[in-house]
């Protein structure tokens, strides 16, 4: 899962820099994605979260952090 975040991460900063969300707008841009994410997941999973992860913080926090970083150098690079 942490290899989807991270892929992510680096496209919404690359299509938050090309659309020109820098700044404010960028950070909503990638957190709007991340959220998207994390309900595909839960979807995905059919809302049985414990059959197939540990908790619920495996699916709506881990590696975000980690992406922010990825998806600020790809706005930053634009």
């Amino acid at each position: 899962m942490p290899f989807s975040r991270t892929f992510l991460s680096i496209i919404s900063g690359v299509v938050a820099g090309i659309w020109g969300f820098t700044g404010l707008m960028g950070f909503v841009f990638y957190f709007l994605v991340m959220m998207v994410a994390s309900l595909g997941l839960l979807v995905k999973a059919k809302f049985s979260v414990h059959t197939y992860f540990d908790s619920w913080n495996r699916i709506v926090i881990e590696g975000v952090l980690g992406g922010l970083m990825v998806s600020l150098i790809g706005v930053v690079k634009k």
